[in-house]
């Protein structure tokens, strides 16, 4: 059996996010588990998704000559 997300189960995940990212806390405060069940790996993701919107990393952080 697989667990439904919700579009409430979305809303919380972008709030946290949105609230994180806005308190300049790193992404890792993320409560939900990349290795966890189905529902927890999409609220992840939905969760650093949105995080990356209003904490996107510096532009010489990320180095893509490699």
């Amino acid at each position: 059996m697989t667990a439904t997300v919700t579009r409430l189960d979305r809303l919380h995940a972008m709030r946290a996010a949105r609230t994180a990212a806005l308190r300049a806390l790193p992404v890792t405060v993320c409560p939900y588990r990349t290795d966890g069940d189905g529902r927890q790996r999409v609220l992840a993701r939905v969760f650093v998704r949105e995080y990356l919107r209003h904490q996107p990393p510096a532009d010489d952080l990320i180095d893509y000559s490699r």
